[in-house]
């Protein structure tokens, strides 16, 4: 038999990402880039992507919980707050840590891209990192906050213009869709074009399945889309309209009115 770097690392690849290790997992993958000069396939892709999404999503799940407890020290004013507090770094230090080496691994493989749909996928993952390290960022450090912003901001875009020749029931168009309006609606604030771009999403999407003979196996993964869609459709409504009343009150006050001429 015939020895394969190929199928080798992507067979160990396999293997260690079903095995939990997930580490390992990228190292065969990044041999692999190197081997195929950046043009990995679906599945290969879905390794590299799914390995770091495991190591960095659980990392963030710990630190919102070390963060609660952070938040109660300093309310107890503990002796055990700077120990805490150094847990709580050691978290952010290994997020970091991961999604640079992610970061540095798309940037690589944008370069062999040749699919809209790839290319969405790898500037909405770029995005996504940014967004999870403005979580992370203490809110005095405004700079750094507002570097990250715009960044996210153009790696969403740039998936953005990704989307135009994609089908409404494209996947990852949807998922596109709902994690930027997050990061508006969460991170910039922008209430109000969040919940336009995700309802106007949610009501093409609906039509297109109205109208389209889709499959039962990609309407389970829609459906899970289109139900995070509405539940923030559905938060975001009654957030929106308080903002549209209160600009209206301001629009109408006294002060904003034009003086009539004499």
């Amino acid at each position: 038999m015939v020895d394969n770097p190929i199928e080798n690392n992507l067979y160990l690849a396999r293997i260690s990402h079903l095995s939990g290790l997930h580490e390992e997992a990228i190292k065969y993958i990044e041999e692999l880039i190197k081997l195929k000069n950046g043009n990995l396939t679906d599945e290969e892709r879905n390794l590299l992507l799914s390995s770091l999404k495991s190591l960095i999503n659980f990392r963030r799940d710990s630190w919102r919980t070390i963060h609660a407890l952070e938040s109660k020290e300093i309310k107890n004013q503990s002796s055990l707050l700077p120990r805490v507090s150094e847990l709580k770094q050691l978290l952010v230090d290994e997020i970091k840590q991961y999604i640079n080496k992610g970061v540095e691994l798309i940037d690589i493989l944008l370069k062999s891209a040749t699919t809209d749909e790839v290319k969405l996928i790898y500037n909405k993952t770029k995005a996504d990192y940014m967004r999870y390290i403005i979580e992370l960022t203490p809110k005095d450090k405004e700079d750094e906050i507002n570097a990250l912003k715009e960044k996210a901001d153009e790696n969403y875009k740039n998936a953005l213009t990704m989307c135009y020749n994609l089908n409404n029931l494209n996947t990852n168009k949807i998922g596109l869709v709902l994690n930027y309006t997050v990061f508006l609606y969460e991170i910039m604030k922008d209430y109000k074009n969040a919940y336009i771009i995700a309802n106007n999403a949610y009501q093409k999407t609906i039509k297109s399945i109205n109208d389209e003979n889709v499959d039962i196996t990609l309407m389970k993964d829609l459906n899970k889309l289109l139900n995070l869609l509405k539940d923030n459709i559905s938060k975001w409504s009654e957030v929106v309209e308080q903002e549209n009343i209160e600009n209206l009150a301001k629009d109408l006050s006294p002060n904003n009115q034009e003086n009539p001429s004499s």
